[in-house]
C-alpha cells in the first residue's frame, strides 16, 4: 500500500527538503518584517492609548475679566453651572468645563484655590482676582489646547484627597463646594499645616458610588507635605507633556 509522505517532512535531510524549508523559513522571516507580529501591533496601540490619557495639571490666574471662560458667558454658551440647573460643580467650575470643553480641551478635576496669604489688591478688569485655577487635562491634545489659552503647568507642589466622606472636611454636593476652600483652609490651620492654596475640587465619576469631591492643597514646605501625605492625601501629578 503506497503512502504520501508530508510536503515538508520532520526530520528530512534530503537536498529538496533542506532547500524547501530554507526557502519556507525565509518567507516567514519577510512577512514577520514587513507586517509585524500581532502581538507588536498590539503593543503599539496599548502605548499610543497610555499616552493619550496621560494627564498632567495646568493652572492660571484668573483676571478680573476676560477669562477664556468668559466669551461663553457673553455669548449665551454652555453655562452648566448656573442657577437654572443643579449641577454636582459648583458655578464657574462648571463654566469653565463647559466652555473650555467646547474649545476642544476635555478636563478631569477642576478647583479655584484660594491663596492663604495677604494678595494685594487692584480693580482694573487687566488684574488678576487672587485666586487660582488649577484644571486636569485628560490628554495630549487638551493639554495642548490650555496652553493655547495661557494654562502653564502647575509648578506647586498639589495634594488631593477624597472628601465626600471625610469627618475633617466633608463636601456631598456644589452648595457645600462652593463654600469648602475657608473650611480647607481652618482645617489645615488647626492642623499647623502650612499651605499656599486651599479649595475643593470637582471630577465627573463613572458611577454615582464614587467621590467626585476633593480637598487640594498647594504648598511650599516639604514639612507641609509630609503632614498632607501622612493624613492621606496624594501628590498632584506634575508631569509636563
Amino acid at each position: 500500500m503506497s503512502t504520501v509522505s508530508p510536503l515538508w517532512p520532520l526530520g528530512s535531510s534530503t537536498p529538496r527538503a533542506r532547500t524547501t524549508l530554507a526557502a519556507f523559513a525565509f518567507v516567514l522571516g519577510a512577512c514577520a518584517v514587513a507586517c509585524g507580529s500581532p502581538e507588536e501591533e498590539g503593543d503599539v496601540s496599548a502605548g499610543a492609548s497610555a499616552q493619550t490619557a496621560t494627564t498632567t495639571w495646568f493652572s492660571l490666574a484668573p483676571k478680573q475679566a476676560d477669562n477664556p471662560w468668559d466669551e461663553c458667558r457673553r455669548t449665551g454658551g454652555s453655562l452648566g453651572g448656573t442657577d437654572r440647573e443643579t449641577p454636582p460643580e459648583a458655578g464657574e467650575g462648571a463654566l469653565v468645563r463647559s466652555c473650555l470643553g467646547e474649545r476642544g480641551a476635555t478636563l478631569g478635576t477642576i478647583v479655584f484655590l484660594t491663596p492663604t496669604g495677604p494678595v494685594g489688591r487692584c480693580l482694573s478688569m487687566s488684574c488678576p482676582r487672587g485666586d487660582t485655577l488649577v484644571v486636569e487635562a485628560t490628554t495630549i491634545e487638551a493639554g495642548e489646547k490650555l496652553r493655547g489659552l495661557g494654562f502653564t503647568p502647575l509648578e506647586q507642589r498639589g495634594y488631593a484627597k477624597a472628601v465626600c466622606d471625610d469627618r475633617e472636611i466633608p463636601v456631598t454636593s456644589a452648595f457645600e463646594q462652593q463654600f469648602g476652600a475657608q473650611r480647607a483652609t481652618d482645617w489645615a490651620s488647626d492642623e499647623a499645616i502650612d499651605v499656599t492654596g486651599a479649595g475643593i475640587a470637582y471630577a465627573p465619576t463613572r458611577d454615582d458610588a464614587s467621590c467626585g469631591y476633593r480637598a487640594v492643597f498647594t504648598v511650599a514646605a516639604d514639612a507641609s507635605a509630609t503632614a498632607l501625605e501622612a493624613r492621606g492625601y496624594e501628590p498632584l501629578k506634575r508631569a509636563p507633556y
